[in-house]
């Protein structure tokens, strides 16, 4: 099986190294490998390190350098069209591998797998965060002991979205969507929407990866402010599990606002 692994880049440049070493280190033919590192316009030193891994290193490396910034969902999605491969996955340069990844997606044969997701539990803030969306998601966000199947019936039962996950080429083009206007469009969560309209989403619990989450306060708020409207632009419209939530919550912070003004008057 051959592979192109897109690894969008946006300030990781004390971890891409690390998920460097995890692609060197897994129990695959290197040469049925491609790692196109797209960076999207990232305002840390990121690019320099990426040019730097490229030259050191004895993987197939590509750099695609975006001149403007214009969110993970657009990034991939261009890049995937320059990608050698009819095979991709798509990651994220805060993730380490399981030496058997590829070799456990392979054996899967599958045109869509979610990979399974371990936190490593370097900070408080990862603890914190893995804590939430355990008793948002229950059983299915507990390490799975079986593999699992998402579709459109069942879709809001599991986390959204993906840190990595493997696709058919063919079907991450045909499900993208066209014309994003906005960087702050969800990263991934209605692009598997419609892939699981076609196909059912494999959440396999052999096909491993490790993730670093962001050390400090400001980082992990400044992540969260990112997020906010990415997670809004795909879950508040009439009829998604989360609106009447994020509805109430807008409603609620505007009569805050409006009481707090009433009272410093």
């Amino acid at each position: 099986m051959n592979i192109t692994i897109i690894t969008p880049i946006y300030g990781q440049e004390k971890t891409l190294h690390l998920h460097v070493k995890s692609i060197e280190d897994l129990n695959y033919d290197k040469s049925k490998i491609e790692l196109i590192f797209a960076n999207d316009k990232s305002p840390d030193n990121v690019l320099k390190v990426a040019e730097k891994i490229k030259t050191t290193s004895k993987l197939n490396i590509r750099i695609v350098d975006y001149k403007v910034n214009r969110g993970t969902a657009i990034c991939a999605i261009e890049t995937a069209k320059k990608a050698k491969h009819p095979n991709l996955l798509i990651t994220n340069g805060k993730v380490q591998f399981d030496p058997e990844l590829l070799n456990e997606i392979k054996k899967s044969n599958h045109p869509v797998i979610n990979c399974s997701l371990r936190f490593k539990m370097n900070n408080i803030y990862a603890k914190l965060f893995f804590l939430v969306r355990r008793g948002l998601y229950r059983e299915k966000f507990n390490l799975p002991k079986e593999d699992q199947w998402q579709d459109q019936e069942n879709f809001y039962d599991f986390p959204t979205g993906a840190t990595t996950f493997f696709v058919k080429k063919g079907l991450y083009l045909e499900t993208a969507e066209q014309n994003i206007k906005s960087r702050h469009h969800n990263d991934d969560t209605s692009h598997f929407w419609k892939m699981a309209g076609l196909h059912k989403i494999l959440r396999s619990h052999k096909a491993i990866i490790y993730y670093s989450n962001r050390d400090g306060l400001l980082n992990n708020l400044s992540h969260i402010y990112q997020r906010g409207p990415k997670f809004v632009s795909f879950y508040f419209k009439p009829g998604k599990k989360y609106f009447p939530l994020i509805l109430i919550s807008l409603l609620s912070l505007i009569a805050i606002t409006l009481l707090a003004q009433d009272f410093w008057r």
